[in-house]
């Protein structure tokens, strides 16, 4: 509920007289983002012993995580899965343009909202059971796009698997040394170099 709250203002922020800005949309994020990033931090300061356990969900972990997390979430996952898979056709269009999304039946500004509060609720319900765990969801659609094309039909559910798979493999990796690190620490090692290269890559 929070998250598709937050989202909802966003939104809100990022309309003008003449539609949604993509740069206001920018702005907003980062606006709401900073606000609520002090809140955290101020809870921070009076959280007393509790200090430890939000700061490895603030860096993301699947330690202490068990069947019980994922039962509790499962149901909102499910539901966001299956209706995030089901966009593949309206995603594909509107790739197109808007004016050609438009003439071809696309309402831009409900799908719009239907893709923010389907992606709110997949977001909030993972970062819920394990924290925030960086650059999966930065890195896992571009390779995804490089091993099945930009069909939104196929990247969306492979997507969910890739990033499935990276962050086992991820979780791996953290617990193999000497000392256990947050998940969320090798995927943001791993991400922000990879990430960085397919933007020079990408660069004209």
């Amino acid at each position: 509920m929070g998250a598709l709250a937050t989202a909802t203002l966003v939104f809100g922020l990022a309309r003008s007289a003449t539609g949604l800005s993509v740069t206001r949309l920018i702005l907003a994020g980062v606006a709401v983002g900073s606000f609520f990033g002090s809140v955290t931090s101020m809870l921070l300061l009076f959280a007393d012993d509790r200090v430890q356990l939000a700061l490895n969900w603030l860096a993301g972990s699947l330690n202490g995580r068990s069947w019980r997390e994922v039962q509790a979430v499962s149901g909102y996952i499910g539901v966001g899965l299956i209706l995030g898979c089901g966009l593949g056709r309206p995603l594909n269009l509107l790739s197109l343009g808007e004016e050609m999304a438009r003439s071809l039946g696309i309402a831009i500004g409900r799908m719009r909202l239907a893709i923010g509060a389907i992606a709110a609720l997949l977001a909030a319900s993972a970062a819920s059971a394990v924290g925030l765990i960086g650059f999966v969801g930065l890195l896992v659609p571009h390779v995804t796009r490089l091993l099945v094309g930009t069909d939104y039909r196929w990247v969306l559910p492979v997507s969910a698997v890739m990033g499935a798979v990276l962050l086992v493999a991820a979780d791996t990796a953290a617990r193999s040394g000497p000392v256990e690190l947050p998940v969320g620490v090798v995927t943001a090692l791993v991400g922000a170099p990879f990430f960085g290269w397919l933007l020079w890559r990408r660069t004209p």
